[in-house]
């Protein structure tokens, strides 16, 4: 199975707030459909899993969907339940083939790490999340990968909110939220999906040239640059600092 010819569910991490461009976005570089819309998050189905995926820039990070539920109760018998639906519900055969497919080739020995974050009050501890995952992804993990805190080559994550969770693998690293051009930062910068959302809603045209008169490290710059190479852009900053920081960021 090839992840051209293969497709499977998504979901994407943005800024809360910015989840409707996040979709709109998804919509039209992917040809995908976005199944659900919830705050800092898009869940969608592309065409294909393939590097595309990684042209987008309103979203932070990017997971092949596992399970999701909106179903928790709060107290510790969830722990039960999302063991359950780990060791049952997911063919993680195919998710690690998929990710392999497309996400960045490891160096060294194959490697593994388990997140677990959680937002709200329950009946158990972020920690107690990890290890019910845990439980779960037992004799799923290939005997040969390594667990490691830092840079593994696969992450699989649960996140809960409330009552609701989502466990997914992770197919981007840092550099999809803090960019690979952003070398030099500044104080009070911009996160770039943020200033790749300014740039969507301006909607520059042809020609247009796009203004930063306070332009810090150039983060809006950048993003415009990075839709349109030849893109007409002009940057300032009453400090000497954020300029040289935008000249350097803007040289990628």
């Amino acid at each position: 199975m090839s992840a051209r010819a293969a497709t499977h569910t998504c979901f994407a991490l943005t800024v809360p707030g910015l989840e409707t461009l996040a979709a709109a976005e998804i919509e039209e570089r992917l040809e995908a459909e976005v199944k659900r819309t919830e705050p800092g998050m898009v869940l969608f189905r592309p065409e294909a899993v393939d590097r595309r995926l990684f042209r987008l820039r309103l979203v932070e990070d990017l997971f092949l969907f596992a399970w999701g539920s909106d179903q928790l109760t709060y107290r510790a018998a969830d722990l039960k339940l999302i063991t359950q639906w780990t060791r049952r519900e997911v063919d993680w055969p195919r998710l690690f083939q998929l990710h392999h497919a497309v996400a960045a080739k490891p160096k060294g020995k194959p490697s593994y790490h388990l997140v677990a974050q959680m937002r709200g009050e329950h009946g158990y501890r972020r920690m107690d999340a990890r290890d019910a995952l845990f439980a779960g992804m037992r004799d799923k993990i290939p005997q040969s990968w390594l667990p490691r805190s830092e840079g593994a080559a696969v992450e699989v994550w649960l996140r809960i909110e409330g009552k609701r969770a989502i466990c997914g693998v992770r197919l981007t690293d840092e550099r999809m939220r803090h960019r690979q051009y952003k070398d030099e930062h500044v104080p009070a910068s911009l996160r770039p999906v943020v200033a790749a959302a300014m740039v969507r809603l301006a909607a520059p045209g042809p020609g247009e040239w796009l203004v930063d008169p306070l332009c810090g490290a150039g983060t809006i710059l950048a993003e415009r640059l990075a839709e349109q190479r030849d893109a007409l852009v002009l940057g300032g900053d009453c400090d000497r600092a954020a300029v040289r920081a935008s000249v350097s960021n803007l040289r990628h």
